[in-house]
């Protein structure tokens, strides 16, 4: 079986962490660490991803205009899919940075095709942690495939260019390159309709023959939700709840850690090794540089 470090940080600044992932990164690109499970908490930020490159997008995708935004929580652009997100402390977020391949095939370019599927994989395994997880506290959690959200998307914007396993698959007319409408993350359903709980925006680097991962999932335990209400998460008008909430109760993030821990070991065939970073030497091996892939638009 294999092993992957975890790395259990608690409430950390969202530019801090995104800088230890890069970190993080470059270290499995070059092999000096296997793969790792970071696990942490965010202070309240938001987040725009690749979908939503210019001004006009993000101003589309907030309630409020981007300066009353930023009033709430800093605002980043980031290297991850998708449109926008949130980060409150009470929403459990987890950062996996893996090689999606067999590191004994190296020689085998992994064409455009072959990316997607590893990647769409990967998503789909993500998505299985947060539907065990919840199952732990009673809460039957979905995938949602229907396509009703997804045509208010493709009636909102106009989205042409490479796929994106985070979101939409589309061509240049606007029709799904893949043949399936689903938004990743993972869904309550009762009476009232489909809410959101956990959300999924995903960054894969090729690097030597291998597949790296950045960002990853977005999970809401005992979090506020009031930041959601400012936002079209995802680009979705949607409606978001939490775990606390569907039962009614808060629930201690200790025990909603361990068990996502559990079970993303379990899905994605590791024994974890919880580590401290400073055992990691991550300045003797990282190149000195700046974060590239984000900045900080509104403060």
């Amino acid at each position: 079986m294999k092993t992957a470090y975890v790395f259990d940080l608690g409430l950390t600044d969202y530019y801090e962490a995104l800088k230890l992932q890069e970190r993080l990164s470059y270290l499995r690109q070059v092999d000096a660490i296997g793969d790792t499970l970071v696990l942490l908490e965010h202070p309240s930020s938001i987040t725009f991803g690749k979908n939503a490159h210019t001004l006009d997008r993000k101003r589309r995708m907030a309630k409020v205009s981007l300066e009353e935004l930023g009033k709430k929580a800093p605002i980043y652009d980031v290297g991850r899919g998708g449109y926008i997100t949130y980060h409150e402390p009470g929403q459990l977020v987890s950062y996996p940075i893996l090689n999606l391949r067999d590191s004994t095939d190296r020689a085998h370019i992994l064409s455009l095709a072959e990316r997607v599927t590893l990647a769409a994989r990967y998503v789909s395994a993500l998505e299985e942690t947060m539907i065990q997880t919840a199952s732990t506290y009673g809460i039957d959690l979905v995938r949602n495939n229907t396509i009703d959200i997804m045509l208010k998307r493709i009636r909102s914007f106009t989205i042409t260019g490479t796929p994106d396993v985070n979101g939409l698959l589309t061509d240049v007319k606007g029709l799904p390159a893949s043949g399936v409408l689903r938004h990743p993350g993972v869904w309550y359903k009762d009476a009232s309709g489909m809410r959101k709980v956990g959300s999924l925006g995903v960054e894969t680097k090729s690097y030597d023959g291998m597949l790296i991962t950045m960002h990853g999932l977005a999970f809401n335990v005992n979090n506020s939700l009031e930041l959601s209400e400012l936002i079209y998460p995802c680009g979705l008008d949607i409606e978001e709840t939490s775990l606390a909430k569907i039962t009614g109760k808060s629930l201690p993030m200790s025990d909603v850690r361990k068990t996502m821990k559990e079970k993303f070991a379990s899905i994605f065939g590791y024994k974890l090794k919880e580590i401290k970073l400073e055992e990691l030497p991550l300045e003797e091996h990282m190149p000195i540089k700046t974060v590239e892939s984000s900045r900080l638009i509104v403060q």
